[in-house]
Formats: C-alpha cells, sequence, structure tokens
C-alpha cells in the first residue's frame, strides 16, 4: 500500500500542533508497518518538526526569514515550485491514499486515488467573528469536507460537531485521538521561584482573561507567578487588564523551544488551561505527561481526554476557577493525586496506537477500492 501526504500544512507551519501530528503520525506508521510506501510532499518548507524528523520529503527547506523573502519577492516562483512539486509527486499512479494535511486548501489530486482528511476542531464555525477569514475559509472546508472519502476525527466531541455543522454521515468518519510523547526528566529548572502555568493563545475562547481575574483574587498571587508560555507578547489589552487588576510585576510572558515548555510543565506548581472549546486538547495530556496537575475546563472534547484526572470545572466563571486554584495550590495531596491520575490516563494515548487506527482507515478505503 502506497499512502501520500500533501504539503499544505508543511507550507503553512514553522511549528504547530497540525503540522507536529502528521510528522509523528508518519513516523509511527513507519516503525510499525515497513511495507508501506509513504510519500511526503512538502514544497518549500519551513516546518521545524519535519525538518528535525527523519522523514524523505519532496520538496526543500528555507528558514523563516528565507521563506519570508521568497513570499514577498519571488510569490509567482514559489508557488510554481510547490504546484510542480506536488503535482509530479502525487501523480504517482502506485499511490492508493492521498491523506490531505490541511482542509481548506488544496494544490493537486489525482483522479481515482482514495483522499483522507483530518477534521481537528470547528472553532471557526463555533466563534466565526473570532477570525477575519471565515467565509473563504468555511467554503474551502466544506469543499474539502464534501470531496473527500473519509474523515478522521480527532476526538468525539469533534465528531458530533462535525455532524452536527456539515451533516456528514457517521460512517464516513473515524475517532482518532492524538497521541502523546514521552518527555525525559529535567534535573534544571529555569524559574527558580514558584509558579502556575498558562500555554497557547489566550484570544476570545481560550478564556485568558478569565485566568488573570481569578488570579488576582486567588490568595497565592504573592506566592507563585503566573507564567504564560507561547503565541505572542501580551498586547495592549491584556497589559492594560493586568494593571487593572494590580498584578503586572506578577505576570510574565515566555517563548521557546519544545525542551523549554517542557521543563516549564514538569516545574509548574499545576497547569491550568480554561478553554472552553477544544477539538483536542493536547497541552492537557503534555501537562500529564509531565507530571503536572491540570485544572481545565469541563466543555468540548476535554472530559473525553482527562477522564477524569484533572480538576474539571466551569472556567466561564472567574469566581469558581479561583476557587479551584487556590484549592489545587494548598492541597498538596490533591495535586500528588492528579499527578498519579494524569500518568494512568495518558499512557492509552500513544502515537502508536493513533497510527493503528489511522491504518485501518487506510486499508479499508484501499479494500473498498479494489472491490
Amino acid at each position: 500500500m502506497h499512502i501520500a501526504y500533501d504539503s499544505q500544512i508543511f507550507r503553512m507551519q514553522q511549528h504547530g500542533g497540525i503540522s507536529k501530528y502528521f510528522v509523528k503520525l508518519i513516523e509511527a506508521l513507519k516503525k510499525i508497518e515497513t511495507s508501506i510506501e509513504i510519500t511526503t510532499v512538502a514544497g518549500i518548507t519551513p516546518n521545524e518538526h519535519l525538518l528535525e524528523s527523519d522523514i524523505t520529503f519532496s520538496g526543500t527547506s528555507f528558514n523563516c526569514l528565507k521563506r519570508q523573502l521568497m513570499v514577498n519577492r519571488f510569490y509567482d516562483f514559489s508557488e510554481t515550485y510547490n504546484t510542480f512539486i506536488e503535482k509530479k509527486a502525487l501523480s504517482d499512479p502506485t499511490i492508493d491514499v492521498i491523506h490531505q494535511t490541511y482542509n481548506g486548501y488544496e494544490l493537486y489530486l489525482p483522479k481515482n486515488v482514495k483522499t483522507v482528511i483530518t477534521i481537528h476542531d470547528l472553532i471557526y464555525e463555533k466563534y466565526p467573528h473570532d477570525f477575519s477569514d471565515t467565509d473563504d475559509y468555511l467554503w474551502r472546508k466544506k469543499k474539502s469536507i464534501n470531496a473527500a472519502d473519509h474523515i478522521i476525527c480527532v476526538s468525539k466531541n469533534t465528531q458530533s460537531d462535525l455532524i452536527k455543522y456539515y451533516q456528514v454521515d457517521i460512517h464516513k468518519t473515524t475517532v482518532v485521538h492524538h497521541g502523546v510523547d514521552d518527555f525525559e526528566s529535567q534535573t534544571k529548572r529555569m524559574i527558580k521561584e514558584d509558579y502556575i502555568l498558562f500555554v497557547g493563545k489566550r484570544e476570545g475562547y481560550k478564556n485568558f482573561g478569565k485566568v488573570l481575574r481569578a488570579y488576582a483574587l486567588s490568595s497565592f498571587k504573592n506566592q507563585a507567578k503566573l507564567i504564560c508560555f507561547g503565541s505572542h507578547a501580551f498586547n495592549e489589552e491584556e497589559l492594560k487588564l493586568m494593571s487593572e487588576l494590580q498584578i503586572s510585576d506578577r505576570v510574565s510572558y515566555h517563548k521557546g523551544s519544545d525542551a523549554d515548555l517542557i521543563n516549564l510543565y514538569q516545574y509548574a506548581t499545576f497547569f491550568v488551561y480554561p478553554s472552553i472549546y477544544e477539538g483536542f486538547g493536547l497541552p492537557v495530556l503534555e501537562a500529564m505527561a509531565n507530571n503536572c496537575p491540570v485544572i481545565c475546563s469541563d466543555s468540548s472534547s476535554l472530559p473525553e481526554v482527562t477522564n477524569n484526572s484533572a480538576l474539571a470545572i466551569d472556567c466561564e466563571n472567574s469566581e469558581e476557577l479561583q476557587k479551584a486554584m487556590d484549592k489545587l495550590f494548598k492541597d498538596r495531596e490533591l495535586r500528588d493525586n492528579l499527578v498519579k491520575l494524569g500518568k494512568q490516563n495518558v499512557k492509552q494515548f500513544t502515537w502508536q496506537a493513533t497510527a493503528l487506527k489511522t491504518l485501518k482507515v487506510y486499508q479499508n478505503l484501499v479494500k473498498t477500492n479494489n472491490g
């Protein structure tokens, strides 16, 4: 069987959850089924996950600066190159299945080849006003959903949302959870003082404002800082709110490598993830895999992936969030119990399991095609 992955996400992301998912999936497939032939297309790619892997791909690597110059000055050339590479690689008549790496765009799809897409979330559908390109993106996404032979959903919650918004036949879908990496213990902590941790984007449904208000009301704000990792530096609105809450000197922003994030997880008093909507919620599992107790929302996919191993609450309520944060900070026994439950929970989320379930999707499609 010959599986191909197109270049969409590898051209779009320097790093990020979706491109990491595909790199981990391809690596796991290569380990469990050596008889499968895999073609990976990347075009002009800055993607660190792909470039740091041992995956052979069609295309060329460009660092961020070179890529920006290419896009700004030689846009037509870069698109011509990407299209050429895509068409050449995906025209191979032995390819059985093409797994598209993004569901909003397309470059080249040969006829008579089965196609798979992965739906990670329905954020654009649920929060259309949070994005500037909603109409164009959703038009392309709907086109991809209708054209796909099979759709992988990263959670039962995402599957349910997909059926709700697009009336997709459930038999056209399969739920395949993400895997979680194994992490090595780090012996030297980056931040010496105590802190609680927030990771990733902070806009809208991510509920960061609620965390700031809850932290400002907490009994431990002078004992532990609030560390925010990833995404962009604080904007004017966030800085203004911190000033009004008189916590500007207690909240700090950090950006760094995956190793830095692992270190922050391992030495945090706890991880707070108040997002009211997630397609999957990988950071929660990454925290658990790094022995970090978790407070998170009790909505969307999070109960599905935490399996009662996190302190799950209504994070729309700042007062309830504050009480939960105070409780977890003071109660060492509760934190230790959540770490124990979390370590047990993450055992079921492996990249090998992700690859095996995905392989079955491919095999069923090929069987149908041959039948």
